[in-house]
């Protein structure tokens, strides 16, 4: 799993600002769930953005509902992006161009 959360403290106690989640078929489903389910808990607003708005169904099975889509998804709105892991999941996601800006733009932002 990859996580764009730098260590900038000011900023993650800013929990107005969402989490996104990148996700496509074939990720783990722990390192999508638990995450999400974990930030939800601390307070954090979290996004799970799909490549479109098909139902993402994870390795195991488990199926997860996107709240947008890739080309919906702002970057400059996240605070930062979480990648679950996986074998299809991380090789979808890695050959989208949208994806690799998306991520990217965090990245520099930071």
């Amino acid at each position: 799993m990859a996580c764009g959360l730098q260590k900038k403290t000011s900023r993650l106690l800013e929990m107005d600002e969402p989490i996104a989640i990148l996700a496509a078929n074939g990720y783990e489903d722990l390192e999508l769930q638990y995450p999400r389910l974990r930030l939800i808990e601390q307070g954090y607003s979290v996004s799970v953005i799909g490549l479109d708005n098909s139902t993402i169904v994870g390795k195991h099975g488990y199926p997860q509902e996107p709240d947008l889509t890739i080309d919906d998804a702002d970057p400059k709105k996240y605070l930062g992006v979480i990648i679950p892991g996986g074998v299809a999941n991380p090789d979808h996601l890695r050959r989208n161009p949208k994806v690799i800006a998306f991520v990217a733009k965090i990245f520099h932002d930071g």
